[in-house]
């Protein structure tokens, strides 16, 4: 496999955390807190994912974070799954080091229950057998900001939403044309390069982005199982957004992602692993065509959406094994959008909206599979005395498959004179079957959708000029129509239920112009209400804490900590089974040096007290690892 690297563009991470108690341009905000340090100089941060338009975080019902591309930069996070592990009641797993199979579970919910979208592209794969995004390879180069709201909100995302949604926005060019170049090593012959460049005018703007990683890696399976094969992986990026606005009350956005790249990877985790030469190779793309208008007195706007995402998997099999030969998996989804938001008086907004999605998966061992679906939805907003925050939505959608859904949800916010916020929602969400859990040889025509019905409360305060901010949240999710493999029939069944609840909580201080500090802990107590035992790989406590320190715009360096307790997992090779992983601390320490406004040195150190853990049981973990890079912004 390749062994050189190149990579775009460092880009950034803050998390203003408004933590959820069930999960745009405001008065005073009061920021949620999080891991995240608090930023110098406290904004109202604006929002568009809560409520699909522009909105002040401090007017949101719901709980969100978050996570800016300059804090990603700062803590040398390029990888998706990484700049998750230290948002509230997020859990990630990932069975090896990078680019290996990854899920991430948000309040106890399934991976497949999180919805995810990038510049309001659906991403989740249709090749999955559950639909579940691939978290293992999403690079952030081209990354602006992360939204990533918790709780059911089909209401205005419709299926796959039922746990939550992670949406990433990329950056948008203005102005003279900049960018930056870096080139990064480090352990496990890993090499990344790329740059990025943007610029724009009243009439056009762009913004690209291109990097390549490549890496030796090691053993997947565990090596103390006896796994000494290393499980290498590569990745090329190319992301770009092109605007044009003829008009000022007419834009139109073209905006498209290339993904290629392979992995190395293992039979399973635990001994006898190892699989000298299976390969995973993988090709992920979307275009869309994005146009929006607005009247001239503001009261209309039209936003539309039309995207086609290709996906492509090869799994070269087991060599040493006959009946585990090659596969090769192809998926599209075609996607259209409309919403029309009406903003007839200041303190009210109307949105109406509808989508359409056309999904196909084929393979060389399933015959071509298609299923289509279309929704319509409706939400109103309004605001009393810029203090009392409401929103309420319904929806309809109708699957060919699986029939048809109807959700709703609904969110308070109130903003006290003593900085005190008080919020809550209620939501129902659901999740189409897969197109393999509908038609695949194990699949099941008759399924219907999964369910859940959840809901949230918290209170966030600021004191002594929002220096230091704390929150606390509760919520709970029932689910119901879960769908499982039942061992019976050897057929998908909607057979499944489960409840999770826990609490959030956060604290933000700015102890200085440069020192800031962040904690978190999140306790989350989930049930298989069907077996009466915890769910697998969601850790039942997590606390974080983050430090930063950044001297006269010279220097900085970030300390970051984070705690999983023991969580119940399979066993390796029985899938049937099981067993325990145990709790762990990790700690990774980044810093960056400006030699000159252009020129910067940079480095971390993951795991930097070289703990021994696993995040699925059987496979393996980065011990303590360095890696350092050169960037050169112009």
């Amino acid at each position: 496999m390749r062994r050189s690297t190149l990579r775009f563009g460092a880009i950034a991470l803050t998390t203003i955390a408004t933590l959820k108690l069930a999960g745009a341009d405001a008065p005073t905000a009061t920021p949620a807190p999080s891991t995240q340090p608090a930023p110098a100089s406290p904004i109202a941060p604006i929002v568009v994912t809560a409520n699909r338009t522009s909105t002040p975080l401090s007017e949101v019902g719901s709980a969100i974070t978050v996570i800016e591309g300059k804090e990603l930069e700062r803590k040398g996070i390029h990888q998706l799954s990484d700049a998750l592990r230290q948002v509230p009641a997020v859990d990630v797993a990932r069975s090896g080091g990078p680019n290996q199979i990854t899920s991430v579970f948000m309040r106890g919910a399934n991976s497949d229950h999180v919805l995810v979208l990038i510049d309001g592209v659906t991403v989740n794969d249709p090749t999955s057998p559950t639909r579940a995004f691939d978290f293992s390879n999403l690079t952030l180069d081209d990354v602006e900001r992360i939204e990533v709201l918790r709780g059911p909100q089909s209401t205005l995302y419709g299926g796959n939403a039922i746990g939550g949604v992670i949406n990433i926005i990329t950056h948008r060019g203005e102005g003279p044309p900049t960018g930056h170049l870096f080139a990064e090593v480090g352990l496990y012959s890993t090499y990344r390069e790329g740059g990025v460049v943007s610029g724009g005018s009243k009439l056009w703007n762009y913004a690209l982005s291109l990097s390549r990683t490549d890496s030796r890696g090691f053993s997947a399976a565990d090596k103390s199982d006896g796994n000494v094969e290393p499980d290498g992986f590569g990745n090329t990026t190319i992301a770009g957004r092109v605007g044009f606005t003829p008009t000022p009350n007419l834009s139109l956005d073209i905006i498209g992602r290339y993904q290629n790249g392979l992995s190395d990877i293992d039979n399973h985790g635990g001994a006898g692993g190892d699989n000298d030469g299976r390969i995973l190779r993988y090709r992920e793309s979307f275009l869309k065509l994005a146009p929006r208008w607005i009247s001239n007195d503001g009261n209309y706007e039209q936003t539309g959406g039309l995207s086609y995402t290709r996906y492509y998997r090869r799994d070269t099999g087991n060599p040493t094994d006959p009946f585990d030969g090659a596969s090769d998996t192809y998926g599209g989804l075609l996607e259209a959008q409309w919403q029309h938001n009406i903003h007839l008086i200041k303190t009210n907004t109307l949105i109406l909206g509808a989508d359409y999605q056309h999904q196909a998966l084929n393979s060389n061992a399933i015959a071509r599979l298609t299923d289509d679906m279309i929704g319509l939805y409706a939400q109103d907003e309004q605001s009393f005395f810029d203090r009392l925050f409401l929103t309420g939505g319904l929806r309809y959608d109708h699957d060919a498959a699986a029939g048809s859904d109807v959700t709703y949800r609904g969110t308070i916010a109130y903003l006290f004179p003593t900085n005190t916020k008080l919020r809550a929602s209620y939501g129902t969400g659901f999740k189409v079957p897969s197109l393999f859990q509908l038609f695949s040889p194990f699949g099941n025509p008759t399924l219907g959708s999964e369910k859940t019905r959840g809901w949230d409360v918290g209170i966030e305060q600021s004191f002594f000029n929002d220096r230091l901010t704390a929150e606390v949240t509760y919520f709970r999710n029932d689910f119901r129509n879960l769908i499982d493999f039942n061992t019976a029939t050897f057929k998908s069944e909607n057979i499944g239920s489960a409840r999770t609840q826990g609490i959030e909580v956060g604290l933000n201080a700015r102890v200085t112009e440069g020192l800031t500090v962040g904690l978190g802990y999140t306790y989350t107590d989930t049930h298989n209400l069907v077996t009466g035992k915890e769910l697998l790989r969601r850790a039942p406590h997590k606390a974080e804490v983050d430090v930063t320190y950044s001297y006269h715009q010279r220097w900085d360096a970030t300390l970051s900590g984070i705690y999983y307790s023991q969580r119940d997992d399979f066993q390796p090779v029985s899938p049937f089974g099981r067993t325990h992983v145990g709790g762990y601390t990790l700690v990774d320490l980044a810093a960056n040096y400006h030699l000159t406004k252009q020129l910067t040195l940079y480095g971390r150190i993951d795991n930097l007290l070289d703990q021994k853990y696993e995040e699925v049981l059987g496979f393996g973990t980065s011990r303590a690892s360095f890696y350092a890079g050169i960037r050169f912004d112009f």
